[in-house]
């Protein structure tokens, strides 16, 4: 460690030497060794996130008050509105070393703050404590250990942890699946893979179709008015307001990640990042992508997958015309599960694993802050650093604030936690409760299980990689919504991101 350590106190970037010198300041070093056992009963920690008003107040309830009893320090949680502008405020902070001690935040945000030196190397605090490592969850952890890297042997420093995570999980109309109707269109199961997807989601469109503008019950005829249907049968769809324009089988809430997502799935990659330099390159334009958009451009034109703006609404997520009958199932953050249980459905809902393309393949993608500690303040505060991001990644507190919040837990600890089996057991309170134990139990039960093979990603952050995720976003809408040659959106996309192609 000590060969490390005075390595990367002289191996700072050019930004961060900049803009810290000139301010009269000393430069910042990636690394602070404190005395781990020194008092710090009294000291202030700063904590900074992008988090809404119903997670701010959970914190400010449940969080904040057991830490600062527990350390006897002070915890100073402020939410900056957004994780846009909370990478913003720390960024904007560095030149005057105003940013917090604790931060939240995504990969690329961490990438901005290595390369102004403002983030610091956790591995000096896990070598005092090498057991709790082995306590986060590997998928979760990796990403933390891609950002930056040994020069001389290439080992991979870990720069922050997991601290609230989600994935992707499908929701359906349950009531619809399990209906005879359903049975009587051939549909006998919800579908795994997008071939299964391709082929069931055909069916039951051109099913569905010529009860367009009706209420469709559940003696499989359909009626101009709800209250046409006879006693004894009940409504199974309400497609009053569905036509050709607005209704699929398949909705995707977030293009860049259907996108990233299939990649994976089709063998292929859209980023890769050079350890030697820590720079970051788009790597999608090729045959591999070719292949994916064109499977999805023809589910597209026959109705069977929709993203947003396919509707025709305002809306940002599939699942607002999931709730009113414009499709049968989407695929959403397990964290927004909330956003399934207003509207007009009156349906119940399941929750099950995104599509695959095939046994081999199967990959979804993890999302979710991880969360860092700066260079800033006494030692005794940063060892108050430390142990803040320590309790709250870890053990009853991150369960009980995954439990308060539809979060999957970042460590086996917070798994374990008598309040995080408390949710996953206990009886659920209403339907929103019912559909966070039901994503739970998918990430637990099928994308995290012993025998489990399949595969939670994330793709390397870097400076920039922010930009190259929303543009390939763009990419497929352009391709779902137009009927743009494939090659020539390929082309396109590349020159709008020209800075992170490789020449």
């Amino acid at each position: 460690m000590k060969k490390r350590t005075l390595l990367n106190v002289f191996a700072m970037s050019a930004l961060g030497v900049i803009a810290l010198t000139s301010c009269g300041q000393e430069p910042l070093s990636p690394y602070r060794i404190v005395d781990m056992d020194a008092d710090v009963n009294g000291s202030k920690v700063e904590w900074w996130t992008g988090f809404g008003e119903d997670i701010k107040k959970i914190i400010a309830d449940e969080i904040v008050p057991d830490i600062e009893e527990q350390f006897g320090i002070t915890l100073d949680h402020q939410s900056k509105g957004g994780y846009d502008n909370l990478q913003k405020a720390v960024n904007l902070g560095a030149g005057k070393r105003k940013y917090p001690n604790l931060a939240v935040g995504y990969p690329d945000h961490f990438a901005s703050y290595i390369a102004s030196n403002m983030q610091l190397r956790l591995d000096p605090y896990f070598e005092h404590e090498p057991e709790l490592l082995n306590d986060y969850y590997p998928s979760y952890l990796k990403e933390n250990q891609e950002l930056e890297f040994d020069p001389e042997d290439g080992h991979g420093y870990t720069v922050g942890v997991p601290f609230n995570k989600s994935t992707e999980v499908l929701v359906y109309n349950e009531t619809f699946f399990n209906s005879q109707v359903a049975a009587d269109w051939g549909v006998t199961k919800v579908p795994e893979t997008w071939d299964e997807v391709k082929t069931i989601g055909g069916i039951v469109y051109n099913h569905v179709k010529p009860h367009f503008g009706k209420y469709l019950a559940d003696n499989g005829q359909s009626y101009d008015k709800e209250t046409d249907i006879p006693t004894g049968s009940k409504m199974l769809m309400n497609l009053s307001n569905a036509n050709d324009d607005n209704w699929y089988f398949l909705g995707y809430d977030s293009t860049s990640n259907l996108f990233i997502t299939a990649l994976r799935q089709w063998g292929g990659a859209y980023t890769e990042i050079d350890p030697s330099t820590g720079l970051g390159y788009a790597v999608y334009n090729n045959q591999t992508t070719v292949d994916m958009l064109t499977f999805m451009r023809d589910l597209a034109e026959k109705h069977i997958l929709a993203i947003p703006a396919s509707f025709g609404g305002t809306s940002l997520y599939c699942s607002d015309y999931y709730k009113t009958y414009n499709c049968l199932m989407n695929v959403g953050s397990s964290a927004g599960l909330g956003h399934y249980t207003a509207g007009s459905l009156k349906a119940t809902s399941a929750v099950t694993a995104v599509p695959y393309k095939d046994a081999e393949h199967k990959f979804v993608i993890s999302q979710g802050t991880n969360l860092c500690m700066l260079n800033k303040g006494t030692d005794v505060e940063i060892l108050a650093s430390w142990k803040t991001l320590k309790y709250l990644t870890t053990g009853e507190v991150n369960g009980l604030f995954c439990s308060l919040t539809g979060y999957y837990p970042a460590t086996k600890s917070a798994y374990n936690s008598t309040a995080y089996q408390n949710f996953l057991n206990k009886a659920p309170t209403d339907e929103n409760d019912a559909n966070k134990k039901k994503a739970a139990r998918v990430n637990s039960d099928i994308y995290d299980a012993e025998d489990s093979v399949w595969t939670k990603f994330v793709d390397p952050g870097f400076n920039g990689s922010s930009l190259v995720r929303t543009e390939v976003g763009n990419l497929i809408s352009t391709v779902l919504l137009t009927d743009k040659a494939i090659q020539t959106c390929l082309d396109e996309s590349y020159n709008a991101i020209d800075n992170y192609v490789r020449k």
